[in-house]
């Protein structure tokens, strides 16, 4: 009977520590194959686009869209038709609820363009408290120049003590010219030692 109960625990112990290890592989992303949504929306996706030195006139100049390749995987782009000097994300909408301090390894399939100027990728996670207030930004590094070719972008973050909650950002910041970026498979998973 004491061996029963030994095996059976050593069991329960190994399945404990599979499914740890299991969700900690996990993405953590909600929807991020972008298949939940239809046209331009996505749901928990929302493109913005943020204004730098007060510059008006950038209606019509800049694009965030959904695409679909052929074999029906949807992707998200990034289009800056000329030089705007703005930041232009995709973000989420509904922020992930996290471990303070713990380390996520965020990834993302990409490629892009750059027609003229210079152009800067973004590949970050935002972090809030509990009560949902902004705390930070913080980018992975190192972001590759754009390529034509699909590419794994990847890093790991280490997040503040007060974060409570994180959610990822894709885009260009401060685009000095003309440039698109695609973004698909966006990953965050939590790192285990």
């Amino acid at each position: 009977m004491k061996r029963i109960t030994q095996t059976l625990f050593l069991l329960a112990l190994t399945l404990s520590g599979l499914i740890t290890f299991a969700r900690a592989q996990e993405n953590l992303i909600p929807n991020a194959d972008f298949s939940d949504g239809n046209g331009k929306q996505v749901n928990n996706w929302e493109f913005s686009t943020w204004i730098v030195n007060d510059n008006p006139l950038i209606k019509g100049k800049v694009d965030g869209s959904v695409n679909t390749d052929t074999d029906g995987h949807r992707y998200l782009s990034v289009t800056s038709s000329e030089s705007i000097h703005a930041a232009q994300m995709w973000w989420q909408t509904h922020p992930i609820i996290c471990s303070p301090g713990a380390t996520y390894n965020l990834s993302v399939m990409t490629k892009g363009t750059l027609t003229s100027g210079s152009a800067h990728m973004v590949v970050a996670l935002f972090f809030m408290d509990q009560a949902g207030k902004w705390l930070n930004l913080q980018e992975i590094a190192p972001v590759p120049d754009l390529s034509d070719a699909w590419q794994k972008v990847e890093g790991s973050i280490t997040l503040p003590e007060n974060a409570e909650k994180v959610g990822v950002r894709l885009g260009l910041v401060f685009s000095d010219g003309q440039a698109t970026v695609f973004f698909k498979d966006p990953a965050l998973v939590l790192k285990t030692n």
